[in-house]
């Protein structure tokens, strides 16, 4: 028997002759129709091949496809043609197709369709490559006949190729379009599941509440009956549930949750680090008593994970038969990340909330002892005198110290109050001219010796403003006493005030000196930043304690600089609802019966003292047991209380004074900070004073006090 070999391979983009013959035409356009209807290449493919059979005497066809990677073989054998003939058909084809496409040369799985009539002796076969518009070949189509193709008969065959490879074409981007779809929703339902996820977490105001939240929403999202989360140990040796749905306690034994790495499906989870999902339970050991006794029959889980630690797992459990997919552990892992992170995040939250806890109390306690003693050391240096030359500069320097150690733990009390949000601002209405005289007087010794001249431009209708005085002069002062660091000796700074936008002033304080760099501008106003010229001058707490104090107000600060040029600070404070300017009048109460409470006796001495160089007539008392005899015998006019008193504090000493004495005036005391007496001046309408004390701020403080009782 001969064998003839006939390939035909295309190198053009022209199309191939149409047949002249109308009855293979008829077949053609019979072969179009079948291959365009048909959503199945299977189905199209035998149809076609039995037209085929038609017009031409074919013993075997293969038809190979490689696209999209499916490397598909589809056959057909005439009656009479076994098993054997069939599989060198297709060995001959897929020789020609290494040919036509080197590679594309994968095993292809054949198809053997349904042998159909024929019935053909000689054997001679041509392969046609199947490409479209001169691209890629992708397949080829083998036909073996019992008779020689004539050149009708090899239009025809390059015809039908064609079709098959247009049909083909069409079929693979089909596929491709609906894959894409497919992916599409199924990438749409995972962005709702997480938005679902992130839902619920934000759901909970605490993490055990969204934990609750997450998990319901993973047992609808998943269609099971349980969920549950499980963290890992700080040794990273076991895992215990934090939070679960649908799973019933056992027992009150809270070791019965624990469970070794490494341990049943969640163990094994944990220590591969890799999402899993176990159809039957019954046949994994180690599984948790918890599981076994709630009839946990499948499981699927995926490990969070933070700063590339494995911190728990992630689960979802059914009681029933339940297949889960691997759409679905794609699924978990993802929500496990979102979880961990949530998890993760509530732990740093917690982590930095006893910090600022810690921080607060060590502060408080810094505070207030060394508040103690430096009220001992200034009033004490007040009473030593003035007049004797020897002492004169050891004086000097002992205040300047005192005052340096002042500022330094009030800007410390002042920071932690503006990061938690609790600095204490009192606002009242106030002349916003007397608080910019108040501030250049306070600095005026300082530009004095750098012979640095202070201007004023102020607005020529009174500004009234809806501010805490002591704490506006704080930032006026800061920025003078800034501008005048940068100032050169001979130079000048200008504070302007002018009525801004609606409802609020604004301040700037203008300086020519050097100027900021534009790359240190965004960092002028966080803790601890310093211009490297001035570094050795300050903490560099004073902006950001000015920049916290006047967003306190509900008002903003900016800053504008040009090397060279100097630089300006600007911010704004609320004008108060009502324009009357307030009069602050200090009035002689000299002679005045004042009980002082202190439990530090070197501070309670000095201040003894010094209240009574100032007139007032004054007892003293180290406790509350002290105290409340005191009151009743000595009646004093006010009461002046240390709040951190040893027994009795100094807020239950004034209620108790108070049941008596019901207007008595009082001031209280303490180097905590005034967030911390807040709510007992409210309570007991009662004064505030920080220490250590100024004897001149105690005596105004004073003299408020008793002019509220005239």
């Amino acid at each position: 028997m001969s064998t003839k070999q006939t390939p035909v391979r295309s190198r053009t983009t022209t199309l191939p002759p149409i047949p002249t013959d109308y009855a293979r035409l008829e077949d053609l356009y019979e072969i179009q129709t079948v291959l365009a209807q048909s959503t199945a290449i299977e189905q199209a493919y035998n149809a076609s091949v039995a037209i085929v059979t038609r017009t031409l005497q074919i013993r075997t066809v293969v038809l190979l496809d490689t696209t999209l990677d499916l490397h598909r073989a589809f056959t057909w054998a005439a009656a009479g043609s076994g098993p054997a003939e069939l599989e060198l058909a297709h060995g001959r084809a897929r020789k020609r197709l290494e040919y036509f496409a080197p590679a594309n040369t994968a095993s292809a799985r054949v198809a053997r369709s349904d042998l159909l009539p024929g019935g053909v002796t000689e054997r001679i076969y041509v392969t046609l490559p199947l490409s479209v518009a001169g691209g890629q070949v992708f397949g080829v189509l083998q036909l073996e006949s019992a008779a020689v193709f004539e050149e009708n008969d090899l239009m025809f065959a390059n015809a039908v190729a064609t079709q098959f490879a247009v049909a083909l074409d069409r079929h693979h981007a089909r596929q491709v379009l609906d894959r894409a779809i497919v992916e599409l929703e199924q990438a749409n339902r995972r962005l709702c599941d997480l938005q679902t996820i992130s839902k619920a977490a934000l759901a909970g105001a605490t993490l055990d509440e969204s934990l609750s939240a997450v998990l319901r929403a993973m047992c609808a999202m998943f269609s099971t009956d349980v969920a549950a989360v499980l963290l890992a140990s700080e040794d990273g040796k076991t895992l215990r549930r934090r939070a679960s749905t649908g799973l019933e306690d056992v027992s009150e034994d809270v070791s019965e949750d624990v469970i070794s790495i490494g341990s049943g499906a969640t163990g094994r989870i944990a220590a591969t680090g890799a999402a899993m999902f176990f159809d039957n339970l019954d046949e994994i050991e180690g599984v948790s008593k918890t599981l076994r006794t709630n009839r946990i029959h499948s499981l699927i889980g995926a490990p969070m994970r933070a700063r590339d630690h494995v911190t728990g797992v992630v689960c979802v459990a059914s009681r029933g038969d339940r297949v889960f997919t691997a759409d679905e552990l794609q699924l978990i892992e993802l929500v496990a990340d979102r979880i961990g992170t949530i998890v993760d995040n509530a732990k740093l939250h917690e982590q930095a909330l006893a910090a600022v806890r810690s921080r607060d109390v060590v502060m408080g306690i810094v505070a207030h002892d060394l508040r103690n003693p430096l009220s001992a050391i200034q009033m004490s240096a007040e009473l030593l005198p003035t007049d004797d030359p020897q002492l004169t500069k050891p004086v000097t320097i002992i205040k300047r110290s005192v005052d340096v150690m002042i500022r330094l733990i009030g800007d410390l009390r002042d920071l932690a109050s503006i990061e938690v949000g609790q600095l204490s601002i009192r606002q009242q209405s106030e002349d916003a001219r007397a608080l910019v005289r108040d501030a250049m007087q306070g600095v005026a010794d300082a530009a004095s010796a750098k012979r640095v001249r202070l201007e004023a431009q102020l607005t020529v209708r009174d500004l009234v403003l809806a501010c805490d005085r002591i704490r506006v002069v704080q930032v006026l002062t800061n920025l003078l006493s800034n501008a005048i660091k940068f100032t050169p000796e001979g130079g000048s700074i200008t504070i302007s005030m002018v009525e801004g936008e609606p409802g609020y002033a604004r301040f700037s304080v203008k300086d020519r000196g050097c100027g900021i760099p534009d790359s240190d501008l965004p960092r002028v106003f966080d803790r601890y930043w310093q211009a490297k010229e001035t570094s050795h001058l300050g903490t560099g707490l004073g902006l950001a304690i000015a920049k916290g104090i006047v967003e306190a107000h509900s008002g903003t600060m900016s800053v504008e600089s040009r090397i060279g040029h100097g630089t300006t600070f600007s911010f704004t404070l609320p004008l108060a609802s009502d324009a009357v300017v307030p009069v602050h009048r200090v009035s002689a109460k000299t002679g005045s019966r004042v009980l002082v409470v202190d439990d530090e006796p070197n501070a309670l001495s000095a201040l003894a003292a010094l209240l009574e160089e100032k007139g007032f007539v004054v007892e003293t008392a180290t406790d509350a047991r002290e105290a409340l005899p005191k009151v009743r015998d000595f009646a004093p006019d006010i009461l002046i209380v240390d709040v951190e008193l040893p027994g009795l504090k100094g807020p239950d000493l004034v209620r108790k004074v108070r049941e008596d004495l019901t207007d008595l005036p009082v001031i209280l005391m303490t180097g905590h900070g005034e967030h911390v007496v807040a709510t007992a001046q409210m309570e007991l309408r009662a004064s505030y004073i920080a220490k250590p004390l100024e004897i001149g701020e105690l005596v105004s403080a004073i003299h408020r006090e008793l002019d509220k009782e005239q």
